[in-house]
């Protein structure tokens, strides 16, 4: 008779992961990842874009569960199945299962206020060890997670991760992107403390990422906000901003059916904020054209971070020169006739010597700075001797 793997692993007795014995290297990474996991916390819980963060970050979260399951599935193709939009040049997924079936129900989990007890939510009996007591609430969760992953094979352990460390105040509210996991958990290969070690990285690793994705969404609101106060007519500008928040990928048959206007001029408006670097075109199309924010444009591998992070050049820039030069040009015609002129408070024009002419040439500068004030700036490029015909 044949004994499925899955079998002999829960035949088989396994440590707990909060009765692995502490070391320095164990301890450095615990230190490590409860410092990511509170810098990301203590952001979103003050942050203005925490909810639009939570919408973007659930494509991330549910791409990793899926991953774990062996699914060659990547977070944009979540993203491409969730707001139901093609992405020009991407492949559509072919699997043999259903795995974005509990897409909907994990997104809306995380829009309950309460957060229940830890016991609620497991399918299971549990029976703490006798180290549960002194184990931190995250060494707690993690000792959970890898129960359930040999309770239930489905990705609905990895899934439920997030919630866990909420209801055990590793956290304070539910972050989708601590969607993290071992493969060697179900099986139970390689040693338990090695097993630990991974999962305390990998919870070091995406809480990082999920603040960088929260300072990049949180620069493009105050690049926003910027671009709106410059305008004197914004229009349809600031509505557009607000629906890109809950729906980052747009085209111009959705600008026209939200906003109801035309499809030339939802067009023009998505031009228009392409121009101010608020969306990046990611079709590479004359025609039904897609446009992403640059952070999830980022995120998503669709653009580059360098192109998106880019400012706008100036729209004349050639103006301001000229207008610096005329500038510069009035005041060495002024300071030649100064020169050649009686003006009151000037010296008389010593003999050649170079020793004689610099006492000279200082209370002459001083005279005219007085009189006729210099259009620059500190650092100016232009050289003082220049200025004065030296």
């Amino acid at each position: 008779m044949c004994v499925s793997v899955y079998f002999r692993a829960m035949s088989r007795p396994a440590l707990p992961l909060s009765s692995i014995a502490w070391t320095a290297g164990l301890a450095g990474l615990f230190g490590e990842a409860m410092a990511a996991i509170g810098r990301l916390d203590a952001r979103i819980s003050a942050s203005p874009v925490a909810q639009p963060w939570r919408n973007r970050t659930v494509w991330k979260g549910y791409s990793t569960a899926l991953q774990l399951q062996r699914y060659e599935i990547d977070e944009i193709d979540v993203f491409s199945q969730a707001t139901g939009v093609p992405i020009a040049g991407r492949p559509s997924v072919a699997t043999a299962g259903r795995p974005f079936d509990a897409f909907g129900e994990w997104k809306h989990s995380f829009d309950r206020a309460t957060v229940r007890h830890w016991r609620e939510g497991l399918p299971f009996s549990f029976d703490p060890p006798d180290t549960w007591s002194k184990a931190p609430p995250l060494i707690r969760a993690l000792t959970l997670l890898d129960i359930w992953t040999r309770q239930d094979p489905s990705p609905r352990p990895w899934l439920c991760f997030p919630q866990l460390l909420a209801s055990m105040n590793v956290v304070a509210s539910a972050l989708p992107c601590l969607v993290i996991g071992d493969l060697s958990l179900r099986t139970l290969r390689g040693p338990r403390e090695r097993q630990l070690k991974r999962l305390l990285k990998a919870l070091r690793s995406t809480a990082a990422d999920g603040l960088e994705r929260l300072d990049r969404l949180e620069g493009w609101r105050l690049n926003f906000a910027a671009v709106l106060a410059e305008e004197s007519r914004p229009g349809l500008l600031r509505d557009l901003g607000k629906l890109v928040l809950s729906q980052p990928l747009v085209t111009a048959r959705l600008i026209a059916d939200t906003f109801e206007i035309t499809l030339s001029g939802a067009g023009k408006l998505l031009a228009r904020a392409a121009a101010h670097r608020l969306l990046v075109e990611v079709s590479g199309r004359n025609s039904w054209r897609l446009y992403v924010t640059p952070d999830m444009g980022i995120a998503l591998g669709m653009a580059s971070p360098r192109a998106a992070d880019r400012p706008p050049l100036p729209d004349e820039p050639r103006s301001s020169i000229r207008c610096w030069r005329t500038s510069t040009r009035k005041w060495k015609r002024s300071i030649r006739f100064c020169r050649t002129s009686r003006v009151p408070g000037l010296a008389k024009e010593p003999s050649r010597s170079p020793r004689s002419t610099r006492p000279c040439l200082l209370r002459n500068l001083g005279a005219l700075l007085s009189s006729h004030p210099p259009p620059l700036q500190a650092g100016s490029p232009l050289a003082l001797a220049d200025l004065l015909w030296i």
